[in-house]
């Protein structure tokens, strides 16, 4: 079962930094139906465990939920749809567990702060010629982690998290039609979101001279050589789009 939702970390408002993340991590934290940790104490009551069959990933223009359940029985296959609900319509941002979790996103940047993620710093803006993706790495600012609003993460979920921006995908020894019609069965009813932001790609810049940088730090671990290309993005709509790609 996967939730794959087309909004990450360029989504983000200045207030905002890190919260397309730190939305990924609350959804372990509480979803309709499902409060506080009962989500995950019910999967692993059937064998499904924290990281193995259930994981999540937030990207610069992404963030997809992964879960994967057993399907020989009906009820299996509802908890997952279930669980699929909460995460596009159902977050609970219970304050406690906002808080509880501050601490948790903090490690993981504290064990980001290394050679590497300095060095990252220096050439992101010369790989993405100063876009937005240069300045939103995933993972936030720190103060922004451990300091915002609970609304403002709210407000994050509310824009972002809704129909036009979702796509609800299963794939295993399922029937194809019956599964098909309790997706529809359960997701229509979210209603579309009026006066919806836009999405926007940040643009990168063509250079006409080829850009280089130099980064040291004392703490690196050994010394690294890239040379990277900027193609200009098609997108694959059809499978020949898609074959296009390949040959490329």
């Amino acid at each position: 079962f996967r939730l794959a939702v087309n909004a990450g970390s360029c989504q983000e408002d200045e207030d905002q930094r890190g919260l397309a993340h730190f939305t990924e991590h609350m959804a372990f934290n509480g979803i309709e139906g499902y409060p506080h940790n009962d989500m995950i104490d019910q999967l692993q009551k059937i064998g499904v465990t924290f990281g193995v069959g259930i994981n999540a990933y937030t990207s610069f223009d992404e963030t997809v939920f992964m879960i994967t359940m057993p399907t020989d029985d009906q009820k299996h296959i509802d908890f997952g749809i279930n669980i699929l609900y909460g995460w596009a319509h159902g977050l609970l941002y219970d304050p406690k567990e906002i808080d509880d979790e501050r601490g948790v996103i903090s490690e993981e940047w504290r064990m980001g702060n290394s050679a590497s993620d300095r060095m990252q710093k220096k050439w992101f803006p010369v790989v993405f010629t100063n876009s937005l993706y240069a300045q939103r790495l995933p993972i936030g600012l720190i103060e922004i982690i451990q300091g915002f609003k609970p609304e403002v993460i709210r407000r994050f979920y509310n824009d972002w998290y809704r129909p036009d921006l979702q796509a609800v995908i299963v794939v295993g020894d399922i029937d194809v039609d019956k599964i098909e019609q309790q997706i529809k069965d359960k997701f229509s009813p979210i209603p579309a979101k009026e006066n919806a932001r836009p999405k926007v790609y940040p643009k990168i810049e063509d250079n006409k001279e080829p850009l280089a940088c130099v980064c040291t730090d004392k703490e690196a671990g050994g010394n690294q050589v890239m040379m990277i290309r900027k193609f200009k993005h098609e997108p694959m709509t059809t499978v020949q789009d898609y074959r296009n790609h390949m040959i490329e």
